[in-house]
């Protein structure tokens, strides 16, 4: 099986967070937080694991992230805070004897990986037989003792705090002198459009370092409601066949809320025309202005509103 998961909070469970094994699962901007185990635990799987925010999970070993004969992808997470009483308390990589050796080897760009505890590598432990390639990553200490095992560090590499805005509605953001800005690999392929807050992930073709995209004032809460913060997620998600989008409106306004793929081209236009404040919400039926059925993939809801204020999110539909 090959899941795609999507935007969900993962958090609180008495377990792990996410168990992958087999296939080729897509774990993209997912929140996984607190769990009483491993945050992702990779079973001989090959995933794709992209802008999550992995933070505050306990286990024994790999409090963030749990290799076991797997080779993931793992691109522009936040792995932080997390903590195992033996072994690597960002990530543990070890291999599984299925018949032969199957190593874990996976392959880390532009992540941060920063504040986890162990007694023994801290950061990430790799075990014999396998080794874990790290390029455009800001890894703690990984020059001294952050680091246990075969860890191949590659161009991009710094290992300075990354300046999270811990007093912001996103505690793991980026703050304006973080050197995560701008610091990840230029080209990095299969982003989504979007980060885990809803803002563009690679802007002037520039990427950061982590699960955020640094914006101006995206630390800075505002009481008045405008387009950043009138779009909600939509639930359920992933959906199918309905997921509902709501909204709530400072006053009356001139809107339109439309559907778009991930190249950018319209789908379905939800609502157009005059609106009165206060909550409201539309439900979307997975078809096109045409009723055609749109094929499974990742869709952008976006609201425009009169006086030129633009939201965007991200929704996944699965047939």
């Amino acid at each position: 099986a090959s899941p795609d998961v999507r935007e969900n909070d993962i958090s609180g469970n008495h377990g792990e967070g996410a168990y992958l094994s087999g296939g080729f699962a897509w774990l993209v901007n997912n929140t996984i937080n607190d769990n009483e185990g491993s945050g992702v635990h990779c079973y001989l799987t090959n995933p794709y694991l992209i802008g999550n925010l992995i933070t505050g999970n306990t286990a024994l070993r790999g409090g963030g992230l749990l290799n076991e004969g797997s080779n993931p992808q793992v691109i522009n997470n936040t792995i932080a805070d997390n903590t195992a009483t033996s072994q690597g308390g960002g990530v543990y990589n070890t291999f599984v004897m299925a018949g032969v050796i199957q190593p874990s080897n996976p392959s880390c760009t532009n992540d941060i990986f920063w504040g986890n505890t162990a007694p023994d590598g801290p950061q990430m432990y790799t075990n014999t037989n396998c080794i874990a390639a790290v390029r455009y990553c800001d890894l703690e200490d990984f020059s001294g003792s952050g680091c246990v095992g075969d860890v191949s560090t590659g161009l991009g590499m710094i290992e300075d705090p990354p300046l999270f805005d811990t007093g912001g509605p996103h505690p793991y953001a980026l703050t304006a002198d973080s050197p995560c800005r701008d610091a990840g690999m230029a080209g990095t392929p299969n982003l989504p459009a979007l980060d885990l807050a809803g803002h563009d992930r690679i802007i002037n073709g520039v990427v950061d370092m982590g699960a955020y995209e640094f914006e101006e004032g995206i630390a800075v809460p505002d009481p008045t409601p405008t387009a950043a913060r009138i779009l909600a997620q939509n639930r359920p998600n992933p959906f199918n066949p309905l997921t509902v989008i709501t909204f709530t409106l400072d006053r009356p306004r001139n809107l339109t809320l439309a559907v778009f793929d991930a190249a950018g081209r319209h789908v379905a236009t939800l609502l157009d025309g005059r609106v009165e404040a206060g909550p409201g919400s539309v439900t979307w039926d997975g078809n096109d202005d045409h009723g055609n059925a749109a094929p499974s993939g990742l869709y952008l809801y976006r609201i425009d509103l009169d006086g030129g204020e633009v939201e965007t999110r991200a929704m996944t539909l699965v047939r």
